[in-house]
């Protein structure tokens, strides 16, 4: 937005997530060891990065073709799912990518 920093938005949803999550810690907590200690942290650092870098995105481009862009991730999840695990995904699943991929094409000719 024009009044709020990236930062801040960054706080202010960081803190909602914090507070939604409460309840889930409190009903059942759990200590994380070292290794998941890490890898709780890296992902952190990594959502943290990735929240400011959509914020940013966000405030300098259209909402649509942002919002547009970030369903490329599941694409990427697929292929990703697909070189890795060699999952292969339903026929629904399929169907799915390819409107998907029909709907980003369509938006990026209306550009």
């Amino acid at each position: 937005t024009t009044t709020e920093s990236d930062e801040s938005i960054l706080f202010y949803f960081l803190n909602m997530a914090m507070l939604a999550s409460l309840p889930l810690l409190l009903a059942e907590p759990v200590m994380p060891g070292p290794t998941e200690g890490v890898a709780l942290v890296g992902a952190g650092l990594c959502a943290t990065v990735a929240q400011l870098l959509m914020n940013r995105a966000y405030r300098l481009e259209k909402a649509g073709a942002v919002s547009a862009a970030g369903t490329v991730s599941v694409l990427f999840s697929f292929l990703v799912g697909l070189a890795i695990w060699g999952e292969v995904p339903t026929p629904s699943k399929g169907l799915g990518g390819l409107l998907l991929l029909a709907a980003l094409v369509g938006l990026a000719r209306l550009r």
